[in-house]
């Protein structure tokens, strides 16, 4: 769970409703909504209007990195790179690594040994993403990038 947004009441505005042109066109008439300049706008980009409102984010503080007891840093505890279509992942630790794209949404899941592991990528489409470590006494996540290098 990564939060909550909510909706704050009476704060949804449609630009350019003015109340007396539902199902009719906008510049019919007259309308108050907005200038005429925005007005002669809405009506010829889009049979839409666009809404402003307001929300309230409340984000869940995720818990700080840990290494590993008797490790020097994070990347001794593990460390990801790419290679031939394939993840050589890297750990002192067991764990399980979870990749999220950055909108939230778990793409893959895998578990992790320690030493080195090899697995396929091929569910992993270029672009850039969240890495997730979890391990017995913790987690560390970073931002991973997947690009072809030119």
């Amino acid at each position: 769970d990564t939060g909550s947004i909510t909706y704050i009441p009476g704060t949804y505005y449609a630009l350019g409703q003015d109340g007396d042109h539902f199902n009719q066109a906008l510049n019919q008439g007259s309308n108050n909504a907005a200038p005429s300049a925005v007005i002669a706008a809405l009506y010829e980009m889009s049979d839409h209007l666009p809404v402003q409102l307001d929300l309230s984010f409340e984000l869940i503080e995720e818990p700080e990195d840990t290494i590993p007891q008797g490790l020097r840093d994070v990347e001794e505890a593990f460390n990801v790179k790419r290679m031939d279509g394939s993840m050589i992942i890297t750990s002192s630790v067991d764990g399980h690594l979870t990749f999220h794209d950055l909108s939230g949404r778990v793409i893959q899941k895998y578990p992790i040994y320690v030493g080195s592991n090899r697995v396929q990528d091929h569910k992993m489409p270029l672009g850039i993403y969240i890495a997730r470590f979890n391990f017995e006494s913790g987690q560390i996540t970073r931002k991973v990038s997947w690009f072809n290098a030119r």
